[in-house]
């Protein structure tokens, strides 16, 4: 990290799930990030009724992480992704670091993230998604587009509308980016744009229903339409989607030498375990050890702990392949698709 540049991690972290992940982001990044690893952290509880429990505020007080427990969510209290633009424009405006790097609890810390350091001209840096989802394709893309130029009205995107290709199933899209890595130049007050542009979309009534959920991401990735000439498009290796390791291996990025891995729900029964090995003790340093015990094992044995829970029937429609099947019959098969 080049010395004249400070920077300050911003997370949100609440009661329940996100505090087993959450710890394990935080120790990751202490043993692993080098010159990054003694960056300040600001956890955030943003609704009142999800504040942290009293063993994870001990262990904050040992690793230099300041909790901010402020009901700044009191408005979107069903809508935890509200957290996110509601956390990062309080940091914005009450933190001093130069650089905010806002981290998803469900991300794993492993190398040096020195492009976090965003040149002279940049001032806000994401990883471009893996997958379409709600994105438009363009003006042919009847289901998605009218949604989207209204979203880019509301967040003033005039001159530039800029199209990306999507990591995993590659697709072209208008610019589509992950929320769950965002590292910005607190001076630029991007933050305070995206918390108004999702107040506003939060009043909107032309997204489509699939869409709602997905608010949060759609309006951050307006923004940055509306300032492209500050956007630093960010590598995979940034927001390693860690479950698909064999595609990006195969394209060049290997898990080795990712900054993170951000596995989302696809190591859920791994943390329902470590969960119930630590909450089998009260003691503090033990918890600590725990943790640590498989962060350590987590590096070497990914692969088989990677998976979702699910029930009997989608187990046996994954394992059968109906959709990529169905998909093969009607010639509609996906890049992503399995040879079958």
């Amino acid at each position: 990290m080049e010395n004249n540049k400070s920077a300050g991690v911003v997370c949100c972290i609440e009661r329940g799930g996100l505090e087993y992940k959450g710890l394990c982001m935080i120790l990751s990044l202490r043993r692993n990030w080098g010159a990054w690893s003694e960056l300040p952290i600001y956890a955030y509880s943003p609704r009142s009724e999800n504040i942290i429990s009293s063993w994870l505020r001990e262990i904050y007080k040992e690793y230099n992480v300041t909790l901010i427990d402020e009901p700044i969510n009191e408005n979107y209290l069903d809508y935890p992704l509200a957290n996110k633009p509601l956390s990062m424009a309080h940091a914005e405006k009450n933190l001093s670091e130069d650089l905010l790097i806002f981290l998803d609890s469900d991300i794993l810390c492993w190398n040096e993230p020195d492009l976090f350091a965003l040149p002279t001209g940049k001032d806000l840096g994401m990883v471009v998604d893996g997958t379409k989802t709600v994105a438009s394709s363009g003006p042919s893309d009847f289901k998605y587009e009218p949604m989207w130029k209204s979203l880019y009205q509301i967040a003033g995107v005039e001159d530039s509308e800029p199209y990306v290709t999507t990591l995993l199933t590659n697709e072209l899209v208008r610019g589509w980016w992950s929320s769950g890595v965002i590292v910005c130049r607190r001076s630029a007050s991007i933050m305070e744009k995206w918390l108004t542009v999702f107040h506003e979309s939060m009043k909107s009534s032309f997204f489509i229903p699939e869409s709602n959920y997905l608010r949060e991401q759609m309006t951050i990735c307006a923004v940055a339409a509306s300032i492209y000439n500050q956007f630093l498009e960010l590598p995979v290796s940034y927001n390693y989607p860690v479950q698909n390791f064999a595609h990006y291996t195969a394209r060049g990025t290997s898990p080795e030498v990712a900054a993170l891995w951000h596995y989302q729900p696809y190591m859920n029964k791994a943390f329902r375990l470590l969960r119930e090995r630590m909450d089998r003790t009260s003691d503090i340093s033990t918890k600590i050890r725990v943790a640590n015990d498989f962060i350590t094992n987590v590096e070497t044995k990914y692969p088989k702990m990677i998976g979702l829970d699910e029930s009997i029937v989608s187990r046996y429609r994954r394992e059968l392949a109906l959709g990529p099947r169905l998909r093969k019959l009607i010639g509609r098969s996906k890049d992503t698709d399995p040879t079958i």
